[in-house]
């Protein structure tokens, strides 16, 4: 049953989408520009509409409202992939984003933890990334950000509390030790942790044999579920062997892939959902547009 909630966030949701429809008829667009509850309401009640794709906008808008409301999402800052995801990564999910070295898929993970930022969520960034200075020289300013890194980001970063290091990710107890001790702070500090990204699959794997990887990362993606916290693991696929990676992605719940291809005349940056396991998605490739995503 549609609460006075559930109807506001229909409302938003089809603003946007409408807005976004470049084809839609001038009655389409001025019942979009007129839309207010009671229209909404009558549009409910009896399902009609002057148009097929109308209806069709409608009853999407309504299942990804109660989908979302029974099965929780965390937003990916990118507004178009959640869409596709029904409102964003299902909580306690932990997802693996499989990708070339390209700037587009570093825009699109840093927005990922700036959403979590900006709605002070409690957000857990682990780095080897000489890019993320961007993100962890912001975290005087960002009370709701833990951030682990190695010993050469904790260098160029501004000294904080919120910052540990680790010294050598071929030690992963050492490593388990920093990370609990971060995420133990962080219940201390009263931030309950909802989203994770990680950039250190790749070192991981360069340095262990792959049976201690997958028994170490099964073991962390267990404790992530079990705090309900939405994690994002980078990858590149191309520096590891096809069966590396595959026995890797078997333990995630859903892969999002970042391919290039061309699309109109120039090449493109898409991402799309691989499998996300046990819940709905939309089989829609999602075009990562690098001025949109440095906005």
């Amino acid at each position: 049953m549609l609460e006075k909630n559930d109807t506001d966030k229909i409302l938003k949701f089809l603003r946007y989408d409408l807005k976004l429809e470049e084809d839609a008829s001038a009655l389409y667009a001025k019942q979009a520009s007129e839309m207010d509850e009671g229209w909404l309401k009558r549009i409910l009640l009896s399902n009609k509409a002057a148009e097929d794709t109308h209806i069709d906008w409608l009853n999407y808008a309504i299942e990804r409202v109660l989908y979302s409301k029974a099965y929780p999402r965390v937003s990916t800052g990118t507004i178009m992939l959640d869409d596709v995801l029904f409102g964003g990564i299902p909580e306690g999910f932990s997802i693996i984003l499989t990708s070339p070295p390209l700037e587009e898929t570093e825009l699109f993970l840093g927005n990922f933890i700036r959403k979590g930022c900006s709605r002070n969520e409690g957000c857990l960034f682990v780095s080897t990334n000489p890019k993320a200075t961007q993100i962890i020289n912001k975290i005087a300013e960002t009370p709701n950000l833990y951030c682990l890194v190695n010993e050469r980001l904790y260098q160029l970063a501004k000294e904080h509390p919120s910052i540990k290091k680790f010294s050598d990710l071929s030690d992963l107890s050492g490593f388990n030790i920093t990370l609990d001790d971060l995420m133990g702070k962080a219940e201390k500090d009263r931030k309950m942790l909802v989203r994770a990204r990680l950039d250190i699959l790749s070192d991981i794997i360069l340095n262990h044999d792959v049976s201690v990887v997958i028994k170490w990362l099964g073991s962390l993606l267990m404790k992530f579920k079990s705090k309900n916290i939405a994690s994002l693991w980078y990858l590149d696929p191309v520096i590891h062997s096809q069966a590396v990676v595959r026995a890797i992605l078997n333990l995630f719940d859903g892969n999002l892939e970042v391919t290039r291809k061309e699309h109109e005349g120039k090449e493109r940056c898409f991402i799309k959902v691989k499998n996300l396991y046990g819940t709905k998605y939309l089989e829609k490739d999602v075009i990562l547009d690098k001025d949109e995503l440095a906005i």
